[in-house]
């Protein structure tokens, strides 16, 4: 672990966000907006305005999802704004939905 600037220590989970935020030049990999970063997710925005900036924080986003195939290997590992995340997840859960719902069969 590093400690920041203001004393207090990274984790090895803020050490890998911090990692690919850097690497993809603080942009979201599916979107390529600028993200905010905070070590702990926690931000605050001006005026308390944390509804209005959510979308673009800095999240860790699965390219393959754990419920698919996945796996927590740091090569299936993006960096995505919040927005994205939360839009691929969506998408995934309504398709995964759609692929084990009963059939409407007459009997």
């Amino acid at each position: 672990m590093r400690k920041l600037k203001n004393g207090k220590w990274r984790t090895p989970l803020t050490e890998h966000r911090y990692r690919l935020f850097s690497a993809q030049n603080g942009k979201c990999h599916w979107c390529h907006r600028s993200c905010h970063f905070s070590p702990s997710n926690k931000v605050n925005f001006p005026n308390g305005g944390w509804e209005e900036y959510r979308d673009l924080i800095f999240t860790v986003d699965h390219v393959e999802p754990l419920c698919g195939e996945g796996t927590n290997d740091p090569e299936n590992f993006v960096g995505a704004c919040f927005k994205c995340n939360q839009e691929r997840n969506n998408r995934f859960q309504a398709t995964l939905r759609a692929s084990i719902a009963p059939t409407d069969s007459t009997f």
